[in-house]
């Protein structure tokens, strides 16, 4: 007979066994659910893109006030009205409580009586007497929870959320690239390593407008800086004025250079703006023409299922235009090596350089290429010009080709000299076509306009031919001979480096059109004419003067009228009125090189956390505390939020910082306006000091921000400012903050109103404090500081100090202490 215990145990055991053998249910797990179309009442599909992070952005509902919302689930469901909650928004963030589900129809508060995967959810906008067009967002969520309608599958959905921004009813058009346009003269050879352009955009892509979505052809980009963001564009980026538009001022068609910014096709972003930024580009050795373009953002995120976005395209009929969305830049950043002896160009061929004559002198027109030159040829330059084989016009000059010249662009805008040796003479350079033509190819053929004009003054035709008739090419910082030897038989020198220093050339570059097709991106048109540069018609003209040269008017002489493009000049003879050269401007002072700030020369000095309920951006202040004017280049801020708080950014971001920070002046708090930078969470009022101050810069769209005007965490942050890198161990500057093992502390938050944190640099005692450490942070309303000069960025209400900075030890170290200012007076109240 078995004991108790040992009966026991085998019941269990047996138990056991059984149950080894018995199906365990599967888990109930969550099925997706997914937006999957929006149209308007009438069944029009509405325009999507998703190119932002937070939502939708779509055309507005036709005549009807509401939209048309489906869902795609992936199981049969029916949803009950509680699962679905929606809320509409004005523009400025405003609540609009009459946005409702399926107009408010209690007979039919399901969405969907019957199970299906597709659900329709009608949203009406304008009930209760709301106008529809005061939306500009709707949120939608569905609960998660949902269970399916298979009674043998005990799976439930997932929570769905999404904004739906509306906007104004005719802004139909995809995102467009609007300008790019080169910073500085739009057409002159770039011969620095870098050079800037600007970009302007109708809407600004997910994560920012970054350098992967530039096609930089011949070059590289350097850097990406979004600048302010204007409500309509400014003439000056849109419109092209005469001088670089082939002499014709642009009009803008009415989508683009609108009178009324509501009715704008411009901006197509959700904030009514354009955008603006400042590209950086990396030239590479070497001669080369750069064609820059904005790629299509294709492969943006977007929704499954019946949702399409548009590419974000660079003119709605995908044409690339110069000027517009299509950028060519010369490049001549290095040059044919030239020997201080100089590179020799010989003038053969037995040519003749006609006599004067008693109205007109003569000339020789020296060629890269005949052809492309587009000067008319007036015959065979071996013989003296005669009467009746010649045109007008064509009586005084021959043509010859010297295929041997350097690029002349590049050449003197680099600061060449020319020397032009012969036996006889006297003879002088008197106009030179240096510029290059964009439309030929990428190869030595955009040199082939140039040209090089020599006159004659003498009564006696001089012949070439025996090698003694020369032009010597120097480049810059060589010695010259000396041309008072009259051995060197130096009858003439120009270039662009003289007693006055080095000068910019006259005339200008261009694009004909010459090797462009009907198939190419640019019609065969003559965009922008070649300008040549004259010299004065005086002896005594000194050809390394800036003063001695301009840019030839029209209208241009000589030229080949069957040749595409316009040209201005006048190659072998004089021009009908010499162009006056200007007055040289004086030279400019060198600016001084701002050095780049070190790691202890900015510092946190205040910081606003509190949002005022989200109603209002926080900021940080960084002040230069070096005592001279230092450079931000290189540094940034990072900044660190408690993963725990959700209402912002949750992962660690880097703000770029740029500019410069001067040493301050001004009067009251230290005198130190100049000095500091405020970076704030968005767009708000301000005090008269700080209004459009370029102190001030608003670093929402680096940071992401989830909350409204939010990027630091109330439960917890850490701001470091990171310096130029010189070692390859991340070295930081100052930092600020409450998170870390040692330094863990609660935020001071004024009960009664809004007010900043202001850096306490040591205490009563001297003893110096650590951003980092509670005792060097106080609230500014416990200080009599705000009763100083009214400065404020969010609210005038608000405590604080923003764009000064008192240093040392807060004055005061009261547990109770309250200024306020009286807002009818404007005196400062104190009461402790």
């Amino acid at each position: 007979m078995m004991s108790n215990k040992w009966a026991f145990s085998l019941t269990t055991f047996i138990t056991i066994f059984a149950l080894a053998f018995v199906a365990t249910p599967a888990m109930a797990g969550e099925f997706d659910v997914s937006l999957y179309q929006v149209q308007n009442a009438a069944g029009d599909a509405t325009l999507m893109d998703v190119s932002h992070a937070d939502g939708l952005q779509v055309s507005p509902p036709a005549a009807d006030a509401s939209i048309e919302v489906t869902v795609n689930f992936d199981r049969e469901v029916v949803v009950p009205a509680g699962k679905v909650m929606v809320a509409g928004y004005d523009k400025d963030g405003g609540l609009l409580p009459a946005v409702m589900l399926n107009g408010g129809d209690t007979d039919d508060p399901i969405p969907n009586a019957t199970a299906a995967k597709m659900v329709t959810l009608v949203i009406t906008l304008g009930a209760d007497g709301t106008a529809a067009q005061m939306v500009r967002k709707v949120t939608l969520k569905i609960a998660k929870g949902i269970g399916s309608h298979d009674p043998f599958n005990d799976d439930t959905s997932k929570e769905l959320k999404t904004d739906i921004h509306l906007l104004p009813g005719d802004r139909a058009n995809g995102p467009d690239v609007l300008k790019i346009a080169l910073v500085g003269e739009p057409f002159s050879p770039i011969t620095t390593a870098t050079f800037e352009a600007h970009i302007l955009l109708s809407e600004e892509p997910m994560g920012g407008f970054k350098a992967d979505h530039i096609d930089a052809g011949e070059s590289t980009v350097a850097s990406v800086v979004k600048l302010a963001s204007p409500m309509m564009a400014p003439m000056g980026l849109m419109a092209r004025p005469g001088p670089n538009n082939g002499g014709t001022a642009e009009t803008l068609p009415a989508e683009i250079a609108p009178t009324d910014r509501s009715t704008a096709g411009l901006a197509t972003w959700r904030d009514d703006k354009i955008h603006l930024y400042l590209v950086t580009f990396n030239t590479k050795e070497g001669e080369k023409t750069v064609k820059i373009k904005v790629k299509d953002f294709a492969g943006m995120e977007r929704p499954t299922g019946a949702i399409t976005q548009p590419s974000y395209v660079r003119k709605p009929d995908s044409m690339l235009t110069e000027g517009r969305d299509l950028l060519t830049v010369k490049t001549n950043t290095a040059v044919t090596a030239i020997k201080s002896a100089g590179i020799e160009v010989k003038l053969l061929n037995e040519g003749i350089i006609p006599k004067a004559t008693a109205s007109e002198d003569g000339f020789l027109v020296v060629a890269k290429n005949k052809a492309g030159s587009a000067v008319r040829n007036p015959g065979d330059a071996k013989k003296s010009p005669a009467a009746t084989a010649r045109q007008p016009f064509g009586l005084t000059y021959n043509l010859i080709e010297a295929g041997g010249l350097p690029n002349l662009e590049a050449f003197l805008a680099n600061g060449g000299t020319i020397d032009l040796v012969a036996p006889d003479g006297p003879l002088f350079i008197s106009e030179i076509m240096w510029g290059t033509d964009a439309s030929l190819s990428e190869d030595s053929s955009v040199v082939n306009s140039q040209y090089i004009e020599i006159r004659n003054t003498a009564n006696v035709d001089i012949k070439m031919g025996d090698g003694t008739h020369k032009l010597v090419f120097y480049d810059a910082g060589a010695t010259l001979p000396d041309m008072s030897v009259a051995a060197n038989n130096i009858q003439d020198r120009v270039g662009t480096v003289g007693a006055g220093g080095f000068w910019t050339l006259k005339g200008q570059s261009g694009r004909t059109g010459i090797d462009e097709g009907t198939a190419d991106v640019v019609a065969v048109i003559p965009t922008l004419a070649l300008i040549s540069m004259q010299r004065k018609p005086d002896d005594d003209a000194d050809g390394t003067l800036a003063s001695s040269w301009a840019a030839s008017v029209p209208p241009g002489l000589n030229f080949d009228l069957t040749k595409v493009g316009t040209r201005v000049g006048s190659p072998g003879r004089s021009p009908t009125a010499y162009p006056v050269a200007p007055t040289p401007a004086p030279e400019p002072t060198p600016a001084p090189v701002i050095p780049v700030a070190g790691a202890m020369d900015i510092m946190i000095t205040e910081i606003m956390v509190d949002t005022g309920n989200g109603r209002l951006p926080q900021w940080i202040e960084l002040t230069n505390v070096s005592g001279a004017e230092k450079s931000l280049a290189g540094w940034s801020l990072m900044i660190t939020n408690a993963a725990a708080d959700a209402s912002v950014i949750g992962a660690t971001v880097n703000i770029n910082l740029s500019g410069t920070l001067g040493v301050g002046g001004g009067e009251g708090m230290g005198g130190t306006m100049g000095k500091s930078l405020l970076l704030v969470g968005g767009s708000a009022r301000s005090s008269s000091n700080l209004a459009g101050s370029d102190r001030v810069v608003d670093i929402s769209s680096q940071v992401n921000q989830r909350g409204r005007y939010a990027f630091i965490s109330t439960m917890g942050f850490m701001a470091a400012l990171i310096p130029p890198q010189k070692t390859g161990v991340l070295a930081y500057g100052d930092t600020a903050g409450n998170l870390g093992a040692d330094a863990a502390w609660d935020i001071p938050m004024d009960d009664s109103g809004r007010s900043s944190l202001i850096r306490r640099e040591m205490l009563a005692d001297g003893m110096a404090t650590m951003g980092t450490d509670a005792n060097g942070w106080g609230l500014a309303s416990d200080t009599p500081l705000v009763s100083g000069p009214a400065t404020w960025y969010g609210s005038d209400e608000d405590a604080g100090t923003p764009g000064y900075d008192a240093g040392g030890p807060l004055p005061v170290e009261l547990s109770h202490f309250r200024p306020a200012r009286d807002k009818a007076t404007g005196a400062v109240v104190i009461t402790w």
